[in-house]
C-alpha cells in the first residue's frame, strides 16, 4: 500500500496561514525534508469515508518524518504536541491564537471540504506530558471541529499503543477513521533511503557507489541467513542510517561487514559492530592528526590509546548535546594525558567533535543531535549500563532541549549487550520504553519483575498475539537494594520486597492491566491514572503506609470495564478519596479469587527460575516459610499445582520443589513470565482450582 492510495481523495490544498504570535508547537514546513516511503499495512479502515487517518508505528519507523514530509506536500499546520499540555479548550484556544477568528472559520472550512490538512504529531509522548484526559479533551475538540466532513485532512501520528487508544476513542464516539501501520522498507527503497542520505553528505552517487550499496545488501543477507529477518533489519531506518555513515569510498564498507563473520551476527550485533567501527576510526583519524602535529614537539609521547578513546568519544558526545559546548570539566578524566599536551588537546576536541559522524547540527546550526536513533541509542546504552556515566545518561533524557524522550528499540538490546544483564531501579523507565517500542498491531511487550529471597529479576517479553505464539523474551537480574522507578506500566507483572516509586515529577504515569505489589509505594507525580480492561485486572499492594513525594496527594483517574477489576490494597488507604471504593485486603488468609490465585502462580513461577540444567526448582523451605508462610489460601494453591503435578518433589532431590514445564504448557503458559494472552490457559487452570476439594 502506498501514500497516494491511503491519501488518494486530497488533491492540491490551500496553503494554511498563521501569525507570529502562534504558540511554538504549531508551525508550516516550508521545506522539503528528506523522505523515502516503506511500506504500510492498513490496520482499520471505516466503510464510510474517513476523516481521521492515523499513522502508527514502533519506534524510530519515521512518524515524524512522514508527518514533517505530508505537512509540507499538503501544505498543512504540523502540530508537535510533544511541546504543549494538553487539556480543556487547548484545541481551539491554541488555534486561534495562530490565526485569529476569521481565518480559522476557514481553516475549519477548508479542512471539511478536503481543501486544507491538519498534521497531529507526537501523540504518544502528548500522552506522557498531559494524560488521556488531556488528550481526550483535545480529540473531542478536534471531532467537533471537523464534523460532517468527508475527507481524511487530519491526520493523526503516535506509536503503536498511543494509537490504539485514538482508534478506540473514535469507535466509541462513532468518528469515521482508517488506521495504517508504517512498516520498513523494501530493499529498493531501503537502497534508495541509502543513496539519497549519501546526496545529503554532497557524495555522488556513481557506479561504484552503487555496486557497493548492492553488496552490503548481499553480505548482510549472508550474514544473517534468514530473509524475513535480513528483509526488516535492512529495513528499518536507524540501521540504513548506520550504514550511511560507515560508508566510505576509501575503505570500502563491505570489507567492514566482511570482519562480522567472526564476531556476533545477529540483528543486532551487526548494527552494534558497525557503531562500534565508527567509533574506533574516529580514534584513529585523530590520532594520526595528533601525531603529525605531536611529533616534532613531543616525539616521546606514544600513549594513543588513551586519545580519543572510544568511551571517551560517547562521553564528549552527550555532554556537547546537553551543553551545547566542549567543557573541559568532562565527566570522562584526562588525568593521563600529560599536562602539557593538555590545552592544545582541548582546542583540538572543538574542531573534531562537531563533525562527529554521531552527531548532527540542527535549526540553523543552532542546536545539535544525534544523527539518528541507533547512534543515540548505543552511545546512551553505554552511558546507562557504566555506573560513572548513568547520572549523565539519565540527564540527557530528561533535559528539555532534547527533541525526543522515547529511546527506540535499540537502546535496550544494545543495553543488554553492554550491561552484563543487569541494570538498577533507576534506569528501568528507560529500558521499559525501549522494549515497549517494539510493539506493533499484533505484537504486544509485557514485563515481570520479581524478588526470590535476594535476588530481583527482570523479565521483559514479547508475544505475537495473532499467532498465540512468544516472540522473544530477556531477563535481567535488578541490581543492588535501590528501589525500582516506574513511570508508566501496561500489561506488567510487579511483585517486590523492596521499594517501588510510581510516576515521576513532569509526567502522568499510567497503569493498565497491571500487578504493582513491594514493600512501601511512593507515589512520584501529581497525575496517576489506573486503568482496567477485560480480560485484565489492576491490582497496588503496599505492606506499609503508601507516601506522597508532594504536598498534594495526586489526582488520580480511574477506568474500568467492572469496578471489581481494580484493587488497591494498603493500610492508609482512608487518606486516598478516589481509591476508596477499591479497597481489598490481599492479606486475607482464605481470600479465593482469580486475581489473588494469578499472583500466587506467578510468584511460584519466579520463585522456580531455572539456574540448573535440570527442571527449574528452588528449595522447599524458603517456599514454605518465605512464600507460603501459613497462608491458607497460599496452601491451598500450592497443594492444587502439586496435584495436578505441575509442581513435583523427586526421590533424588526432595528438598526441591521442582516444575514440570510440559504440565504447565498443557494450559498454554510459559512458566517465563505472564501476558494478557495467557488470561485463556490461566481461568481454566483457576476453574479446576476453585472446583477442587
Amino acid at each position: 500500500m502506498t501514500l497516494e492510495c491511503i491519501l488518494s481523495k486530497l488533491g492540491d490544498c490551500n496553503e494554511a496561514q498563521i501569525l507570529g504570535g502562534a504558540h511554538p508547537s504549531i508551525t508550516k514546513i516550508t521545506e522539503e525534508s528528506f523522505y523515502v516511503q516503506p511500506n504500510y499495512e492498513e490496520i482499520y479502515c471505516s466503510k464510510r469515508q474517513a476523516r481521521f487517518i492515523i499513522f502508527s508505528a514502533p519506534g524510530a519507523c519515521g512518524k515524524s518524518a512522514l508527518a514533517k514530509y505530508l505537512a509540507y506536500k499538503y501544505k498543512g499546520l504540523y502540530w508537535d504536541l510533544a511541546k504543549i499540555a494538553l487539556g480543556e479548550n487547548s484545541f481551539h484556544g491554541t488555534l486561534w491564537r495562530a490565526m485569529q477568528q476569521d481565518k480559522l472559520y476557514q481553516y475549519f472550512n477548508d479542512l471539511k471540504t478536503g481543501k486544507s490538512t491538519l498534521i497531529l504529531d507526537a501523540f504518544d509522548e502528548a500522552e506522557m506530558i498531559s494524560g488521556r484526559t488531556g488528550i481526550e479533551f483535545f480529540l473531542k475538540d478536534l471531532s467537533e471541529a471537523t464534523e460532517s466532513s468527508m475527507y481524511p485532512t487530519v491526520l493523526l501520528f503516535a506509536r503503536t499503543e498511543s494509537a490504539t487508544f485514538i482508534a478506540e476513542f473514535c469507535k466509541k464516539n462513532s468518528i469515521e477513521y482508517a488506521q495504517y501501520e508504517i512498516g520498513f522498507f523494501e530493499e529498493y527503497n531501503a537502497k534508495e533511503f541509502i543513496r539519497k542520505k549519501l546526496e545529503t553528505m554532497n557524495k555522488s552517487i556513481t557506479q561504484t557507489v552503487n555496486s557497493c550499496i548492492d553488496e552490503q545488501f548481499v553480505v548482510i543477507n549472508r550474514l544473517l541467513g534468514n530473509a524475513d529477518v535480513a528483509k526488516s533489519f535492512l529495513g528499518y531506518a536507524p540501521v540504513l542510517e548506520a550504514l550511511v555513515q560507515s560508508f566510505d569510498e576509501e575503505r570500502n564498507t563491505v570489507k567492514l561487514l566482511e570482519k562480522l563473520k567472526g564476531n556476533d551476527t545477529t540483528t543486532t550485533g551487526i548494527v552494534f559492530n558497525i557503531l562500534k567501527y565508527l567509533l574506533e576510526r574516529e580514534h584513529g583519524k585523530v590520532c594520526n592528526g595528533l601525531k603529525e602535529k605531536w611529533g616534532k614537539e613531543y616525539p616521546e609521547f606514544n600513549n594513543w590509546d588513551i586519545v580519543y578513546s572510544v568511551e571517551e568519544q560517547m562521553v564528549r558526545i552527550v555532554e556537547y548535546i546537553i551543553l551545547g559546548t566542549i567543557d573541559e570539566c568532562s565527566f570522562y578524566s584526562l588525568e593521563k594525558l600529560p599536562v602539557e599536551l593538555y590545552s592544545d588537546y582541548m582546542e583540538s576536541l572543538k574542531v573534531f567533535l562537531p563533525q562527529h559522524p554521531f552527531l548532527q547540527n540542527l535549526a540553523n546550526n543552532k542546536s545539535v543531535e544525534f544523527t539518528g536513533p541507533a547512534f543515540r541509542d548505543y552511545v546512551l546504552a553505554f552511558m546507562l549500563s557504566n555506573s560513572e556515566y548513568e547520572d549523565l545518561g539519565l540527564e540527557y533524557f530528561s533535559d528539555k532541549s532534547v527533541t525526543s524522550h522515547f529511546p527506540s528499540q535499540l537502546l535496550f538490546d544494545f543495553y543488554v549487550v553492554f550491561s552484563n544483564e543487569e541494570m538498577t531501579g533507576k534506569i528501568f523507565p528507560l529500558l521499559y520504553d525501549s522494549y515497549k517500542a517494539k510493539e506493533t498491531a499484533v505484537k504486544i511487550a509485557s514485563i515481570d519483575i520479581s524478588s526470590v529471597g535476594s535476588e530481583k529479576y527482570a523479565v521483559f517479553r514479547l508475544d505475537d498475539l495473532s499467532a498465540s505464539k512468544k516472540v522473544e523474551d530477556s531477563e535481567l537480574c535488578v541490581a543492588g537494594e535501590d528501589a525500582l522507578y516506574i513511570s508508566r506500566l501496561s500489561n506488567g507483572n510487579i511483585d517486590l520486597d523492596g521499594d517501588v516509586y510510581i510516576g515521576d515529577s513532569k509526567n502522568t504515569c499510567r497503569i493498565y492491566n497491571s500487578v504493582i505489589m513491594a514493600r512501601q509505594l511512593y507515589l512520584n507525580t501529581v497525575h496517576i491514572y489506573i486503568e482496567a480492561r477485560k480480560p485484565g485486572e489492576c491490582l497496588l499492594v503496599s505492606e506499609k503506609d503508601v507516601i506522597n513525594k508532594y504536598a498534594d496527594i495526586p489526582k488520580f483517574e480511574i477506568q474500568s470495564d467492572e469496578e471489581n477489576l481494580i484493587k488497591v490494597s494498603i493500610p492508609n488507604i482512608n487518606n486516598y478519596y478516589k481509591l476508596r471504593p477499591y479497597k481489598y485486603d490481599f492479606e486475607t488468609l482464605d481470600g479465593n479469587d482469580y486475581l489473588r490465585f494469578c499472583v500466587f502462580v506467578k510468584k511460584i513461577m519466579n520463585c522456580l527460575r531455572k539456574h540448573r540444567k535440570d527442571a527449574p526448582a528452588k528449595d522447599k523451605e524458603f517456599i514454605d516459610n518465605e512464600i507460603i508462610s501459613k497462608n491458607q489460601f497460599k496452601q491451598k494453591a500450592m497443594d492444587f499445582l502439586i496435584n495436578k503435578g505441575i509442581i513435583y518433589v523427586d526421590s533424588k532431590q526432595s528438598y526441591l520443589y521442582k516444575l514440570n514445564v510440559d504440565r504447565l504448557t498443557e494450559y498454554r503458559l510459559s512458566w517465563v513470565g505472564f501476558t494478557q494472552d495467557d488470561n485463556e490457559g490461566m481461568l481454566k487452570l483457576y476453574k479446576e482450582f476453585s472446583e477442587s476439594k
